[in-house]
């Protein structure tokens, strides 16, 4: 909406190592279940106690024809910030919401 530019909710990820949390930004090759193991394909093997898997949401602009170019939306940091020129711009008129499913990453959001 314009209120914060987004190197202000921008965090470097290794700040979680204050916490313990050691972050390895690499893709997956196998994960061994039964050893408590998995294969990076980068650092190798890592063992775990706890496997949190998180495969999170994925924006398919290609969905919907002309999605891309003509739809804003606050999925993305681009979408988000096409949205926030949009809405800047605006002189009114209508402007229509339409909701496709409820696969958001934050499903009250649309509503709000």
């Amino acid at each position: 909406m314009g209120y914060k530019d987004p190197d202000d909710i921008r965090r470097p990820l290794n700040l979680l190592e204050r916490k313990g949390v050691k972050f390895i930004n690499d893709n997956v090759k196998e994960i061994i279940p039964s050893q408590n193991k998995v294969v990076l394909e980068e650092a190798g093997e890592i063992s775990y106690d706890y496997l949190i898997v998180s495969l999170g949401a994925e924006i398919d602009e290609e969905a919907m024809p002309n999605f891309k170019e003509e739809a804003y939306h606050p999925w993305t940091m681009e979408g988000s910030l096409r949205l926030r020129e949009a809405l800047k711009n605006f002189k009114g008129g209508k402007i229509l919401i339409g909701i496709s499913g409820m696969y958001y990453r934050c499903p009250p959001a649309p509503f709000k």
